[in-house]
């Protein structure tokens, strides 16, 4: 979770801001991302800076109340999608068929 912490305040300072209470408990990213192009920018960078992408739950402006809530979901998503990749490694069986 830390480092999911650590980079999206690298995101946000890359994006120009300042961001004075990242060695606190916890900020608000919504004091930084004030429109909506600002937040598609943010998970835009967020994405390429984890190398991932996100799912659509991540679309939720709700999710920039809490820096430590935003990088426990990213955390518990990468988990789960970790997960997924090894599940169907281990069963090739349940493979995905797009269409």
């Amino acid at each position: 979770m830390e480092k999911s912490y650590n980079q999206i305040v690298n995101v946000l300072e890359d994006m120009g801001y300042l961001i004075f209470e990242k060695d606190e408990d916890d900020f608000v990213i919504s004091d930084y991302v004030v429109d909506s192009l600002q937040f598609i920018d943010f998970i835009v960078r967020t994405e390429e800076k984890l190398g991932i992408e996100l799912s659509d739950d991540f679309l939720e402006y709700d999710l920039l109340l809490s820096a430590k809530g935003f990088s426990n979901k990213i955390g518990s998503f990468i988990s789960e999608t970790q997960n997924d990749s090894e599940e169907s490694q281990i069963n090739p069986q349940n493979k995905l068929v797009y269409h």
